[in-house]
This record gives structure tokens, sequence and C-alpha cells, in this order.
């Protein structure tokens, strides 16, 4: 994995060279081991780069065409590159890395060649004969990709701080940053810094170098992959069947996600997901190391114990990282900056941890069971009612009569993310026009999680990673996969338990004590970790409360009154403002907020 960022200006006189330069030194987190910036007149493309596939000079970025028509940034991996390698007419490699694969195929195919990629990315392509920029992101959003346009230019970058670094206006979106306290996340295009978006995933941005107009594309929509003719031949087969063409499916996922020429781990909480991935993997004839967390204070949620079931089973070294104060002391201000957001879920704290002692072992690959949820139906806490309904049971919703802490900043969900999720569930509900009534809407439920509930984790995972220079694989993302489960009579995903098909595939991997036990999820109290450990009167008078303009005396009132994950996000918001607005360093955060 690597970072790559750009720049293009209208205006001869701004020294794009030195601005891409200082956008690349801000993402050497995610590239340690080269740093490289070309001008290219309309456009100077950098890159920080981090050797997976090919670990030679051959594979150094921006890299040119030999015929001189296309010029590439890239961050990812194309798991069949070799394969697209033995379709395209021959050409004089001097790299075995997918970037040359891909900026070949470009060149004999154009655009036309996304499709065709089974991988995860986000490039930036120079089109020098029709002097344009083509800014591309996977199917999934799995790789980062952000872009700005602004009085001096456009600019992209695999993070929002490399854009900053170039000098971009560090102005808020107030309503995006409620919205986040609120809700958490904030689906669509919006970020909280003004006039930065997301490269939106499975999308193609077309830039015009003449002028800076944009197009954007959608080349990959989840319901797309919705196939009535496949449905119906499922909706014969026998259960054994579904299943042995799961495991199949996720045999070959798992193998060629398994390629690297450095050393790869496995991520295994002891949960169903990651613990399937951790088993099959082990079974091919190549070294791995499983990682967890460990949450010895709260032993209740503590997932180890099956953790361990499960490497014993499958003969592989576990290696658990257990959470102490110390631990958050030194990565909480971190995360945040790499995150790039109001930390969602406590659980980054815990990848910053896992990757950094992965690094520390020589692991620069990690597997791990993101997507399964969304795609086979494990969310249990989501749509109750359509679930409810496909069941014939009766929904009623129980009303909350206890009122959100922080409810006073409720503004309702922004119209652009209203619009977002709309589209999203009624794209997956056109596409199963061939089911009808509450089967339809349960499918199409589950199958918005894609574009809705996935980007949340898959942000998470690379950004928290990343910091380390660990990339991530989700071996169920794979396209082969992704169409299976999205066809699959839903009485697969739903009887006898939540996921029901994955259980009958981990029947044949994984011990009967794993495969039986309640979801947990890695989910704890955050505050006991740092609530001692900070200094109030940063959050009680800080940047924060200044931002949403609360009366001191209120804003103390929620302060000392907010716990657990509301405690957590009022404290990383506080530090995303110091870090992202005040333009503060990490050390400078820890300073002030921190007790000595």
């Amino acid at each position: 994995m690597c970072g790559i960022a750009g720049m293009i200006s209208l205006i001869e006189s701004i020294n794009r060279v030195d601005r891409v330069q200082k956008m690349v030194a801000a993402l050497s987190h995610r590239g340690p081991d080269d740093q490289q910036v070309l001008d290219c007149h309309s456009v100077v493309l950098g890159h920080a780069r981090l050797c997976i596939q090919d670990v030679s000079e051959a594979g150094r970025q921006p890299m040119v065409h030999q015929s001189g028509n296309w010029v590439i940034v890239y961050n990812g991996e194309i798991y069949n590159h070799m394969e697209l390698r033995d379709r395209l007419p021959p050409y004089p490699y001097k790299s075995s890395s997918d970037t040359e694969t891909l900026l070949h195929a470009l060149e004999v195919s154009g655009i036309d060649v996304i499709k065709s990629l089974n991988g995860i990315f986000a490039f930036a392509a120079f089109d020098v004969r029709n002097n344009r920029l083509l800014l591309v992101r996977d199917r999934f959003g799995v790789k980062p990709l952000y872009m700005a346009k602004g009085q001096d230019g456009l600019f992209f970058a695999s993070e929002m701080k490399a854009i900053l670094a170039a000098g971009f206006p560090r102005v808020p979106r107030l309503d995006v940053l409620k919205n986040e306290l609120i809700h958490i996340w904030v689906n669509g295009k919006d970020t909280p810094i003004t006039d930065i978006e997301r490269v939106m995933p499975g999308t193609i941005l077309h830039i015009d170098l003449n002028n800076l107009q944009i197009h954007e594309e959608t080349w990959y929509e989840p319901a797309n992959s919705i196939d009535m003719e496949l449905a119906e031949e499922f909706s014969v087969m026998e259960r054994p069947q579904i299943v042995k063409k799961v495991e199949e499916a996720l045999y070959k996922s798992i193998r060629c996600r398994l390629g690297a020429q450095v050393p790869v781990g496995v991520l295994c909480s002891g949960g169903l997901d990651s613990s399937l991935v951790s088993a099959i993997a082990a079974k091919e004839a190549i070294p791995l190391v499983a990682f967890n967390a460990s949450i010895p204070d709260q032993p209740e949620l503590d997932e180890t114990h099956w953790a361990k079931l499960v490497c014993q089973k499958s003969k592989l070294p576990l290696s658990t990282v257990p959470m102490t104060k110390d631990g958050w002391r030194r990565h909480f201000v971190r995360s945040v900056m790499h995150f790039e957001y109001p930390l969602v879920h406590e659980s980054s704290i815990a990848l910053a941890m896992i990757t950094k002692q992965a690094t520390q072992e020589g692991i620069r690959v990690l597997l791990t069971g993101e997507g399964a949820d969304e795609l086979f139906g494990g969310y249990g806490s989501r749509h109750l009612r359509e679930r409810s309904r496909f069941h014939g049971t009766i929904f009623e919703e129980q009303p909350n009569t206890k009122k959100p802490l922080l409810s006073f900043l409720d503004q309702g969900n922004l119209p652009s993310m209203r619009d977002y999720e709309r589209n999203a569930f009624e794209s997956a509900f056109h596409a199963y026009a061939h089911h009808d009534g509450d089967r339809r809407a349960l499918e199409a439920a589950i199958a918005s999680d894609l574009r809705i509930f996935l980007p949340h984790g898959l942000n998470r995972k690379d950004k928290n990673t990343m910091q380390h220079a660990v990339e991530i694989r989700e071996p169920f993302l794979d396209p082969d996969i992704v169409k299976l489960a999205l066809n699959l009579p839903v009485e697969m995903k739903v009887y006898p338990k939540l996921k029901g098909v994955l259980l009958d595939v981990a029947s044949s991997h994984l011990p009967m004590e794993v495969i039986n036990r309640p979801k947990i999820g890695f989910s704890f109290d955050p505050s006991i970790y740092f609530a001692d450990e900070m200094r109030k009167e940063a959050l009680e008078s800080g940047y924060l409360r200044d931002l949403l303009e609360v009366a001191s005396e209120d804003w103390k009132q929620v302060v000392r009154s907010a716990t657990g994950r509301t405690l957590f996000r009022l404290w990383s918001t506080e530090m995303w403002c110091r870090l992202f607005l005040e333009g503060c360093t990490v050390e400078q955060v820890e300073e002030t907020v921190w007790k000595t």
C-alpha cells in the first residue's frame, strides 16, 4: 500500500512541485520506502511507496508508460494483475508490479479496464493525449481518496492531512461535525473540512486539465451484481451445494490475497468471520501469524479465549496485544490524527496497537474478516423492522425515553446524507424486483449496508493500520463472493441463525465452541483507559466548545455527565479540532490533554 497526491493549477506562478512535495511528506507513514514527485506540466503527481509486490526500484512511482501517453500514481493491490498481463499485448515490462500492469492496460484499453480489476485501489492516471486526469476508487472504498478544489487549483490525496499540508484552508463544516457527534458517521461526499470531499467508492472523476471541469462516473454499483437468473439457480439448490460454493469462493479469494513478497498475517479476533479467514489461510503452505487484542480489564467482553481456540486448532501462532492505559496514552491522539475524523469506534486504538506489534514482528500485510456482516446479514441490531416482517413476527418500536446527552446539537441528518442513504436502498430494492414483499425489503436493506454501513469499517481499518504501514486485505469483498452473497436465498443468511451459511462453512474449520458462541463484537467501555488520565479543563474550555458556541456552564455539565462512548467521542472530537483546525502536532495535543 502507498499514498498518492497531486495538484492541478492554471496559475503559472504557483510552485506546484513544492506543494506536492509537502503533500507526499505528510503521507510518508503510508509509504516509508520511497517518496517521489513528478512535474507533468499539466499536473504534478506525488507518491509515497510501501513495497509489497515488487520491492525493487523498477516499481517506483510516478510511473510513465513507454509510449508517454499515460502517467500513474497508484495505491492498492490488484490480485489478478498477472492474469491481466497474459491477456494484454506484449510489452517490455521493467517490473513485476501491478502498477505497471495497470499502466499498460490503460494504454491498451483505456479506463474500461477498471471493471476487470479484482483488487483494492485508489489511483490517479494522467491521460496525456486527452489532457485529462482520472481519479479512480475501488468498488467499496477500501483505499481512501480525497479531492479539494480551491482558489489555487485542485488537490487530491489519499488523506486529508496531505491536502492541508499543501496550504488548503482549515475551515470546519460545522453541520458535518455536529452530525458526526450525534450520528457517529456521515455518509456521502461531505467531510468535516469545507471543500474537501471524498471520492466515492466505485467512481471515476474525469478532470479536464484545460479548465478543471469535473465529470463523475459510477463504474461500480453493488446492486448491479444482483442477478435474477443466478438467484433462480441458487433457489433450487440444496443447502449443502450452496455451502460448498461459498467455501470454494472463500478459499479462492484467500489464496490470491496471500500473495506478497513480504510476510503476511491475519487478524483473528475470535469472532466467526476473522476466525474463518484465519483457519482457511492456515491451510495454505505459507508461514502466518495471527494477531488479536485482549481486554483484561473487562473479561466478560474479551474474545481472546476463542481466538486461542481457533489458533490452536489451526496451528497458528497468536500474538495478543492487551489494552492498557499506557497503550491508550501512546495511541489515542495519534489515532485521531490518522483516522482524520472524530473516532467512530474504540477499536481504532486496538487496531493501531495491533499493527504496531505486527510491524515489530516484520508483518506488512494482514487479512481480515471485514465485509462478512454486511454481505451475509450479520448485524442483528440493524433492519429490525424488515427482519421481523420477514419472519412473520410483530415489530414494536420501543420509544427512547432517555434524552441523549448531545441531543441539543441534533439538527437531523444532512440532506446529502439522507439522499445518499435513500439512493443506496432504492438501488438495491429496484435490483431485487424479481422478489416480492417482505423478502425483497429485507434483501434490499441488507444489500444497502454495503454502501451505508461498510464504509465506516473500511475507513477505520485502512487509516488506523496504515499509520504503521500495514496493509489490510478483505477476502470477503472479492467480486465473486459479493455476487454470490447478493444472490443467495435470504434464508441462507438468517436461518438457523444470522450468517447461517457461514456457520455451515465454519463447521469444517472451527471449534464448535467458537461456532456456537454468541456474537460479542469488539466493543468495550473505552473510558476506563483514559477518563482519569486526561485534563478535564482541556475539554471543558477547549476548541470544541467554542466551535459549537455552547455556554461555558452548560458545556461543563455535558462533559461532567458524559460517560463511555459519549465521553470518548467528545474527547476525540476535541483532539480532532486541535489537530485539523488549529494545525497542532500530535505532541502538542498530547501535552495539552494528558495529565503529566
